[in-house]
């Protein structure tokens, strides 16, 4: 499956599998441009930065029983992939309601505005990530 984004960025969708025996989240492999991205990223969430140009998107983990999502960025320009320290039990990615600040769920979807909270990015701290 493909997902385009606002800008025209074709981001690829390849073996979806449902995590957590809840409904969902979905998770897989995503790449722009036949070039991977990331394995276990929760698909159909993701988030554009024009200004910065990157492409935000969570990612599971799990290690043995337990499972936690970490908010990750792919830099177009640098086709470089990072990911941020904090661990979240479940998260969604909103809109951006500033340059640096990213409105987040403690959720896997938005459905709930008032449990809105705001991640911002230039006070986090992340790693480049060669380990897709």
């Amino acid at each position: 499956m493909t997902t385009t984004l606002p800008s025209g960025v074709a981001i690829t969708e390849e073996n979806a599998n449902e995590i957590m025996r809840i409904g969902g989240p979905y998770v897989g492999t995503i790449s722009i441009d036949n070039s991977l991205i990331s394995y276990e990223c929760v698909l159909g969430n993701y988030i554009e930065s024009d200004d910065l140009r990157l492409i935000f998107f969570v990612k599971h983990h799990q290690v043995n029983s337990y499972h936690y999502f970490t908010i990750n960025f792919y830099n177009r320009e640098t086709n470089t992939a990072f990911e941020f320290d904090r661990e979240f039990d479940m998260v969604y990615l909103g809109a951006f309601l500033g340059k640096t600040q990213l409105a987040i769920y403690p959720a896997f979807h938005d459905k709930f505005p008032e449990r809105e909270l705001i991640f911002d990015i230039d006070k986090e701290k992340f790693n480049s990530i060669t380990n897709f």
